[in-house]
């Protein structure tokens, strides 16, 4: 497997066996499809690569990103914003709109000490962003109901918890 790391690219030769519990379910990543191994032999070499399994229980999406793709991944803090909605034409909205439509990877982590928005978490667990969790940033779109005129912000992402849309 070949991955750019400290400005190299590397090569990590792996063997196929991988770490399963006592019932034979693999205990790291895996994917939906039982029969499906590549994201498992994936991140074995990623953890050859930095040591060990337990040096990827911490990090970053745009670290990793780099390290997976050897592009230069965009880091952006939203913090800065701390306090304001993104409205329809926030520079950051329309940027992150013209990446995807550009083919982009975008992702969005939740801080886990990120506070807990004023109106609290969703009650609907599919649509919850949780902290920690990085997600695949899908699909932007910003909808008008023709009746109010009232315009919602619908994102959709990828994540392995089945987690889908937020508003």
């Amino acid at each position: 497997v070949k991955l750019f790391k400290d400005g190299m690219w590397h090569y990590m030769h792996i063997d196929d066996r991988i770490p399963v519990d006592i019932s034979g379910e693999p205990i790291y990543a895996k994917g939906k499809n039982r029969n499906e191994t590549w994201i498992m032999l994936l991140e074995k070499a990623y953890a050859k690569l930095h040591g060990c399994y337990e040096a990827l229980a911490t990090g970053y999406v745009d670290e990793a990103l780099r390290d997976l793709t050897g592009g230069a991944p965009l880091y952006i803090d939203t913090k800065v914003a701390q306090g304001k909605r993104m409205r329809e034409d926030d520079k950051l909205w329309s940027f992150l709109k013209s990446s995807l439509s550009d083919d982009a990877v975008v992702t969005a982590v939740r801080s886990p000490q990120a506070p807990i928005p004023e109106g609290g978490l969703a009650a609907d667990p599919t649509c919850r962003v949780l902290g920690g969790c990085a997600y695949v940033v899908k699909f932007m779109s910003i909808v008008e109901d023709p009746l109010t005129k009232l315009k919602t912000k619908i994102v959709r992402v990828y994540n392995p918890w089945g987690l889908r849309t937020w508003g």
